[in-house]
Order: structure tokens, then sequence, then C-alpha cells
């Protein structure tokens, strides 16, 4: 052990940020929406170990948010991520999980879409995987998840708390240097013990990938699912609702000289804040460009259509789209400037109106470069300067 540890590489590495906002409708309200200037801070440092067949890292982070105008909306939330990779000859396993807690402000917006009361979102996940390859071009996987969401007095709310379990078993071979199929079944449950929810997803799926050159890839993987929704209310015995459907994601990324390319379009049975399983079907569009050097650009779009499978519940069905502009500027190596336009809109169905809102951010972003520590007699030492931490 000792060896294995005297050859590992250890590397800290920091990153901080500061912004200036302007939001004219942060709640995404239909009437009396106040216009703000929001400040925030994000600090967060990633401690990596390398070595030959391991990988292990932990991002501690936080994030503050002022509101001067409209105290009642700051906030301060904190996280920690963990993921840890070990690889042997044929057979790799890897763990990662994380725990925050953070504002709904940011957590809902594009979940549920309740974001006119400010709430605190808990959040606990753990995710393992292990993968192994029998032979040339034949691998198997098995991966699962544990996640536990819970909201702060969010009683008058819609918000649920919820815990979400899914494991994934699959196979893949590669026909061709170019070419990957694959094959995989799964298994999941969200239950919302405050609705006194069950809801139980099955689905088999069938993979394609095609590898154009080294930067362009086509991902599309698709299937049908199977969905048992129970419910129980008082003293009434459970009702059963089955639904049935089919998923589907389809990825395009290219990359050449300058342009970046990133083209999206699924179906997706996911967990909610709002206690119950909901389709979400998703199309996104991405394009990045070097302007020069130094100097970047980006174009985001987004789009949504997101509906609660438990209709026994409150059938709601909602659109939500973002679209947004960016401008980087790396005038160092380690420092960034950079100015962005978002625009955000949602409509739920049956409803009135549809929210709008627009934001302006300016950021100011210091990614400090990986300092290498190394061990020696059990403590870490900075090999730039021998300090001790």
């Amino acid at each position: 052990m000792c060896g294995a540890a005297n050859a590992a590489q250890w590397t800290l590495t920091p990153q901080v940020g500061l912004s200036a906002d302007y939001q004219d409708n942060p709640q995404l309200l239909l009437k009396n929406a106040q216009a703000v200037g929001v400040a925030s801070v994000d600090a967060r440092a990633e401690l990596a170990v390398d070595s030959d067949s391991t990988q292990f890292s932990a991002t501690p982070h936080v994030h503050a948010v002022r509101y001067p105008d409209y105290a009642e909306l700051d906030n301060d939330s904190q996280g920690l991520a963990l993921s840890y990779h070990h690889e042997g000859e044929h057979t790799a396993w890897s763990i990662a999980g994380d725990s925050a807690r953070d504002s709904t402000l940011t957590t809902e917006r594009e979940d549920t879409g309740f974001v006119q009361a400010h709430k605190w979102r808990n959040s606990s996940n753990v995710n393992p995987t292990w993968s192994r390859e029998w032979s040339d071009g034949w691998f198997g996987k098995v991966s699962a998840g544990y996640s536990d969401v819970a909201y702060e007095k969010a009683n008058a709310t819609l918000l649920a708390d919820y815990s979400y379990k899914n494991i994934d078993v699959g196979v893949s071979w590669e026909s061709s240097e170019r070419t990957q199929w694959g094959a995989s079944l799964t298994a999941a449950r969200l239950d919302a013990p405050v609705y006194r929810n069950i809801s139980d997803n099955f689905g088999v799926q069938v993979s394609f990938a095609y590898v154009w050159s080294d930067t362009k890839r086509l991902n599309v993987s698709g299937g049908a699912r199977y969905n048992d929704l129970r419910r129980a209310s008082g003293m009434q015995q459970r009702t059963h609702e089955q639904t049935r459907g089919w998923t589907l994601d389809t990825a395009y990324n290219a990359e050449s000289e300058l342009n970046t390319w990133h083209m999206q379009a699924s179906r997706s049975v996911d967990p909610s804040g709002v206690g119950v399983l909901v389709q979400k079907d998703k199309l996104a569009f991405a394009l990045g460009r070097a302007l020069t050097e130094q100097v970047n650009g980006s174009v985001n779009l987004t789009a949504l259509q997101i509906e609660e499978l438990q209709r026994a519940k409150i059938s709601t069905r909602r659109q939500y789209a973002t679209a947004s502009v960016q401008l980087s500027w790396a005038w160092a190596p380690t420092w960034t400037v950079s100015a962005a336009y978002g625009y955000t809109q949602q409509h739920y169905q049956g409803v009135n109106g549809t929210p709008q809102a627009s934001n302006v951010q300016f950021t100011l972003a210091w990614q400090g470069e990986p300092k290498n520590i190394k061990s020696t007699n059990g403590s870490l030492r900075s090999e730039d300067n021998g300090t001790e931490y």
C-alpha cells in the first residue's frame, strides 16, 4: 500500500468565479415581476489522486448569491462531490457520489418550474458502476444509483420529498473500428411518502454508435418502457395505473478547427420534485466558435416538454425553453471574463399566460493551475515550496 500511495500523483486545482447579473423576473411570475440586480461568488477546489490504475477526486464547493433589493432571495449553497475509479486488466469499477444543499431558484427551473417560492433542496446521490471486457470487442456493464431529495419547509408548495433507486444491466460490442452496438435492461423505483406514491419503471433499450472520425460521432438509443404507478390516500386501497411508451436519445457531436456542435433529441423517464416520474421530451442545440485565439462565443438552445405519468395525482404538462448567447475572453492563462444573455419561458397546460424572464450576466473567473503535491512520510508537501498542509 505504501508503494502504491507513493507512486500516486496528488494535485489540487482551485477555481473562483465572481458574477454580476441583472434579472427581470427571477421567480418566473405571471404578474408583478420584480427586476433585480444580483451578485454571486462561486468557489471550489478539486483534490485529485492519480495512479496507474486508480483515480480519486474530492470537490467541495460553495455558492453565495445576494439580491441587494430583494434580500429574501439571498442564498448560500454548499456541496461535496466524490468519485473513485479503479481499472484492472479486463475489469473496471467506479463509484461517484455527491451531497448538496441548493436553492430551489436554481434546481427547480428545469425540473418542476416551482421557483415562485424560495425554498431549500437537500440532495444526496450515489452511483456505482462495474464493467468488464469479455473478449475483443465485447463488453458488459452494470450500473446502479440511489438518490434522496428533501425540501425544507415546502409544505405550502407542490414540491415533494422522494427517493429514487435504479439499476441498469447492459452489453455492448464493436462490430468494426467505427461502429458499436448495445442492449440494456433497466429498472427504477421512485418513492414519495408525502403523496404515498410508488412509481416503478422498467425498460429495454438498444443502442448504436458510429464514429466518422476523431471529431464526429453519432449516438442513437431507444426502446420500450412500462410504468406501474401506485398511490394510496388515507385508508383507501392503493390504486394502480399502468402506462407504456417509448424512450429515445439521439445525439450528434462534431468538432472542427474553429467550431464545436452538439445536437440532441430525446425522450426519457426521470424522477421529479413533484413526487412522481415524469416523461421528458428534449431538443437541444449548442454551437461554440473560436473567434480568435483568446475569444470564444457560444449559442445554446433547449426546449423541453415535461408530463407527469401519474395522472391520478395531478396530470400536468409543461413546456420550458431557454436560449443563451455568451462571449468569453481568456485574457490571461488562468483568467477569463465573459458576458452572457439568457432568455427563459415556461407554460403549464390549462393555465393562461406564459411567464418569461431575461437576464444579463458578467463573470470574472479564475481557474488555478493544478498544483502538484506529493506524499512524504504521511504528510502532504507542495512541490513548489515544501509547505506542509
